[in-house]
């Protein structure tokens, strides 16, 4: 089948829609193709087999909702695709009204709980977030209807489609590809990392601060934040504080990183950061983060939020501690960092409890058995 991969927001380079969905769907043997927007001059690797096709990047969220949107969809449907597979929420207003006038399949991809993370939205004015919250929610329980099918990235706000019988849960788990994490750990040369999109309620500046208190006890740690920075004012905002707390040779701001790259250098790292603050949105969520450290080899730290706490259990190594506790937080990150030299048969056992149960390949087989039953359906 011809499947078009369709996100007006994410980077080609989107860990889920394009090295697990799209690719595995590739593999598979489909034609896919990504319809995306350019995020810099990084591409995918040309040798995967998945087709790109990239236009300009929105100066404003008007542009992409209401014209890059809509840009992305008729270039799809032009290049003759038969499953149309959308990853964001500017797409609930407008495939109903494409599907008035062209045939498609259409699979709405839900990534979070949307409804949700508007409350955190900071270019919303906080007065206004609540009521444009339930509008979305509305909304998109409305316009959803016009879809053939729902994928959900987690558990969490599954039970709001309990009752809908055209839904799958595939989660945002993990491309586990090293199959086991090396215990060198004079090749671990960094002490802290942490990996993903960089905003304040993610935990940066607390990731700051536990550095400054670490110099006291280990003066040569450092730490390196992977990641685009998310918010605006905010690559200027770190720096000053790591000017104020004289942290320049402590910590390393490196930015946008593709997949392998950021794998490689976590492998060189020993602890791994998810201090996310416990927002609704996030408390409800795996931090995949997570199991990107464990594939690496390295020890999550965490805030003690009952799901986050069950799956750095469940995985047998790491820590977490209260949120806001500045000084467990030390003293865990501090014991874990001393500690690393005698969990290796702990973090032996961890990577295979995640290759078991927590690998992106326990999700690929029921993405391609639901595309199994399009190909059925569209042969009849």
């Amino acid at each position: 089948m011809k499947i078009a991969a369709i996100s007006s927001a994410h980077n080609p380079q989107d860990s889920r829609i394009f090295f697990k969905e799209c690719v595995s769907l590739a593999q598979a043997g489909h034609r896919v193709t990504l319809f995306a927007t350019k995020h810099g001059e990084d591409l995918p690797s040309k040798d995967l087999p998945v087709q790109l096709s990239l236009i300009r990047r929105p100066s404003s969220r008007g542009a992409r909702f209401f014209l890059t949107a809509g840009r992305l969809i008729q270039r799809a449907i032009r290049d003759g695709n038969e499953i149309l597979h959308f990853h964001d929420p500017e797409f609930l207003i407008l495939v109903p009204f494409y599907r008035l006038f062209f045939r498609f399949t259409a699979i709405m991809d839900i990534h979070e709980d949307y409804g949700g993370s508007i409350l955190k939205k900071t270019w919303i004015p906080c007065l206004l977030r609540p009521a444009f919250s339930a509008f979305y929610r509305f909304v998109e329980k409305f316009m959803l209807r016009a879809f053939d099918h729902i994928i959900l990235a987690e558990d969490s706000y599954a039970k709001r489609f309990k009752k809908w019988e055209n839904v799958t849960i595939i989660r945002n788990f993990s491309i586990v590809q090293t199959p086991t994490p090396s215990l060198e750990e004079h090749n671990r040369k960094n002490d802290l990392v942490y990996l993903g999109g960089i905003k304040q309620d993610r935990g940066v500046f607390e990731m700051l601060k536990l550095v400054d208190s670490l110099k006291n006890y280990r003066p040569e740690t450092n730490l390196l934040l992977i990641g685009p920075f998310l918010e605006k004012g905010l690559f200027e905002k770190i720096q000053r504080e790591i000017q104020d707390y004289n942290l320049q040779e402590n910590v390393s701001l490196l930015g946008y990183r593709p997949l392998q790259e950021a794998k490689t250098i976590l492998r060189e790292c020993k602890v791994g950061l998810a201090l996310l603050q416990a927002t609704p949105n996030y408390r409800e969520s795996i931090p995949t983060k997570i199991l990107d450290y464990m594939e690496a080899g390295l020890l999550p730290i965490s805030y003690s939020v009952p799901l986050w706490k069950q799956l750095i259990d469940t995985l047998g190594v790491g820590k977490t501690v209260p949120e806001k506790d500045s000084k467990a937080l030390l003293h865990a990150t501090l014991e874990l960092l001393e500690q690393r030299t005698k969990l290796g048969p702990a973090i032996l056992s961890a990577h295979e409890n995640l290759v078991k149960n927590f690998s992106w390949k326990t999700e690929e087989k029921k993405l391609l058995e639901l595309y199994r039953t399009f190909s059925k359906i569209e042969a009849k």
